[in-house]
């Protein structure tokens, strides 16, 4: 159906930015060193243990109601015209 989604693309063009960046990173491999300590700062770290995940002690002060309106009598009559 979406056959044109699987084939291949083309290597032809090539942006401007894209150019840069490339040629960039080839003539800076510092670059790429300090992105992968960075990286390894937030995100190349192994989950905790079950036991080490902090319990939740309170289900918040959030529970709903704050979204409900009161409707009073004197409300239904005026907009039914009564």
């Amino acid at each position: 159906m979406f056959k044109w989604l699987l084939r291949p693309k083309s290597t032809a063009y090539e942006s401007d930015t894209t150019r840069f960046m490339r040629d960039f990173l080839r003539k800076h491999p510092e670059v790429i060193k300090k992105q992968h300590e960075g990286r390894a700062l937030w995100w190349d770290k192994e989950p905790k243990p079950a036991e080490e995940v902090p319990v939740q002690r309170s289900l918040g002060k959030a529970g709903g109601a704050e979204y409900l309106t009161r409707v009073e009598k004197n409300d239904i009559a005026g907009e039914t015209g009564n």
